[in-house]
């Protein structure tokens, strides 16, 4: 939550050069400003109470002195007026106190990943394929991480035409010219 004496110092500021006036006048509209400044309203609604704020005070001689006193022009007692605005900023504090300003989140970190260079299994390349001629790179890939290794799935991978190999899914061997195994995976930690 911001510093409400900041908050304060701010928008007095921002009301004495933008609306102007005697001090009662600055004062009434900079406690509007902070009021809500103070709920994390939007710049414009605190704009709005404060320029309101600031019209509805004026200034007027007291009697039998030069001295100046407020008066509210729509006749609404100060006492009732501090009340409405309690209980408006209760209820707007109940139905919005969950929400936050949203910050940006830190960059989440990459993850860690095991580089396997040449993977084998039962002294064979691993195949390019889980089963005979299907299931072929990624799923292969990721069983070899998940289950050979005990890792996650596999990030990525590289391939090359080599003989034999081992096709993990059916548990044999390929030994022919169209056999396809890894050159390289990498698996998530």
């Amino acid at each position: 939550m911001p510093d409400p004496n900041e908050v304060r110092e701010e928008w007095r500021d921002w009301v004495a050069r933008n609306i102007g006036g005697p001090e009662e006048r600055i004062s009434a509209a900079t406690e509007a400003a902070v009021a809500l400044a103070l709920q994390e309203r939007s710049v414009e609604e605190v704009v709005a109470a404060a320029r309101h704020a600031a019209e509805n005070w004026e200034q007027t001689p007291a009697e039998g002195s030069t001295q100046t006193q407020r008066r509210r022009r729509s006749g609404v007692p100060l006492g009732v007026f501090l009340v409405l605005c309690l209980v408006a900023a209760a209820i707007v504090f109940g139905i919005f106190h969950n929400r936050r300003v949203q910050r940006p989140q830190p960059p989440v970190a990459p993850q860690q990943v095991i580089i396997i260079g040449g993977p084998s299994f039962k002294g064979l390349r691993v195949d390019n394929c889980l089963h005979w001629t299907t299931a072929c790179g990624q799923p292969a890939a990721d069983y070899f991480c998940s289950h050979i290794l005990h890792l996650k799935s596999a990030k990525s991978f590289q391939t090359e035409k080599i003989r034999p190999t081992w096709v993990l899914g059916d548990n044999t061997k390929c030994d022919a010219d169209f056999c396809v195994g890894f050159r390289q995976i990498e698996c998530n930690r």
